[in-house]
């Protein structure tokens, strides 16, 4: 019986961003390299205050999010306890985002991983968005694996 394996990284266009992290990664499993859909990013074990930050070029209307960590293989190094967040490209009013965390920087939480997977939807009150942030919100005992990241526009 033949086994087809997985791949490790599921590729998709995203909109254009200046990219950082505070994570350290392994090998050539860069942010980068995932962002633009060419390789997996592959981390040392995340920290509370660890983060991704995709800074886009432009505002834009996030349609959608999509983020997976952890594989078959790696089924371990994967975000826990990791919210998505966005900064609004302008100041809000405070009546309609009372649903929403606001961080002390400015972001709104809008989603968190659960089992290695972090989709949503941005709130239209939130749009348009000029930065998105994964935080993580707790020490991990595991390395992390990022193999898909999808921003829809």
């Amino acid at each position: 019986m033949d086994f087809v394996k997985q791949p490790l990284f599921s590729p998709h266009q995203n909109p254009a961003a200046r990219l950082s992290s505070s994570l350290k990664h392994h090998q050539d499993h860069s942010l980068d390299r995932a962002y633009l859909g060419l390789d997996f990013l592959w981390a040392l074990t995340p920290s509370k205050g660890d983060y991704i930050l995709l800074n886009f070029s432009q505002p834009l209307h996030i349609h959608r999010y999509l983020f997976r960590s952890g594989d078959v293989e790696t089924s371990l190094d994967r975000f826990y306890n990791t919210t998505v967040e966005v900064r609004p490209s302008s100041e809000l009013k405070s009546k309609h985002t009372s649903g929403f965390s606001l961080t002390p920087d400015g972001f709104f939480v809008v989603g968190r991983f659960d089992k290695g997977r972090a989709e949503g939807r941005v709130n239209e009150t939130l749009q348009p968005v000029s930065a998105l942030r994964l935080m993580v919100q707790q020490d991990s005992d595991f390395w992390v694996m990022l193999k898909e990241i999808f921003i829809e526009v």
